[in-house]
């Protein structure tokens, strides 16, 4: 696998069986969902998550 075939997932903690369920689906399609989170139903707040998706992303990896 290549480094385009990687998706960054993340959500605020209101969708995270919904990330969860798209990380299936894409892991199905045979890419690699890297889901960073969150992992606890406690209030997060959606722009921190998608800041860390952000730099993932930047970072390339």
């Amino acid at each position: 696998m290549t480094a385009t075939n990687r998706i960054a997932l993340s959500s605020d903690h209101a969708a995270i069986q919904l990330r969860q369920a798209i990380a299936g689906h894409i892991a199905a399609q045979g890419w690699i969902a890297v889901d960073i989170g969150p992992t606890t139903p406690e209030s997060t707040h959606y722009p921190q998550q998608g800041h860390a998706a952000a730099r993932l992303v930047a970072s390339g990896d």
